[in-house]
């Protein structure tokens, strides 16, 4: 779980770095605090601990990644600006990759006699 975690935080601190320079370079300003849907989990996340921690957190990654995979998916190929267009064409494979780990990554913590096998 922890290397799941490690992994996404490298990964999506990347995009996101790229995503400034890109809203930069558009004259965007981009969010600068969380959505209500994840300052909630955060909050509601911040008082579990151990395996409850861990089963909510892989629950919302499962539950989130199948929409940024589209959301990222549709902008590869239907976005208007190039350079958004192309961030998003090459993260795509990255955010399927991670919707994988996250559904295995969650078997494993909601099954961990089967993930040693």
């Amino acid at each position: 779980m922890k290397q799941f975690a490690e992994k996404i935080v490298q990964e999506h601190g990347a995009v996101n770095t790229r995503l400034k320079r890109v809203a930069e370079h558009m004259r965007v300003t981009l969010p600068t605090s969380l959505s209500a849907r994840d300052a909630s989990l955060r909050e509601r996340l911040s008082g579990l601990s151990g395996h409850e921690f861990d089963s909510q957190y892989m629950e919302a990654m499962v539950r989130d990644h199948p929409n940024d995979v589209a959301d990222f998916r549709n902008e590869a190929n239907h976005g208007d600006n190039a350079q958004v267009k192309a961030l998003a064409s090459d993260r795509l494979h990255t955010l399927q990759e991670h919707l994988l780990m996250a559904e295995k990554t969650f078997h494993e913590v909601e099954n961990p006699r089967s993930a040693r096998r």
